[in-house]
């Protein structure tokens, strides 16, 4: 909601019937551009006042080239955070999973 709004959720930016439908996550996780997540600096979201801090399950807070939540087109990222829970380690699981689909 911080990032978004309360609007209704967001599907795929391309329209039923494009061939990039729900297929070319991995483009739209280069176009957003990457951010560095750097442990004790950067917010969770905008506006916030809580930082990326490591956790029992994250020993680091760090975490290089993230695509830009925010950016990508669809509520995908947000739902990937929310299927790991909440608090600190919801975050650090959405910035790796969102990692992740460059590699593919």
């Amino acid at each position: 909601m911080a990032e978004e709004g309360t609007g209704p959720l967001r599907n795929c930016k391309y329209p039923p019937g494009d061939e990039r439908y729900l297929k070319d996550c991995e483009k739209c996780m280069i176009d957003t551009g990457q951010v560095s997540i750097q442990e004790g600096s950067i917010p969770l979201y905008q506006g916030s006042s809580v930082k990326f801090a490591p956790t029992q399950n994250y020993k680091t807070a760090s975490h290089a080239s993230v695509p830009i939540r925010k950016d990508i087109g669809c509520d995908w990222p947000y739902a990937v955070r929310r299927y790991n829970g909440a608090g600190m380690n919801s975050y650090h699981y959405q910035a790796i999973v969102l990692k992740n689909v460059l590699k593919f």
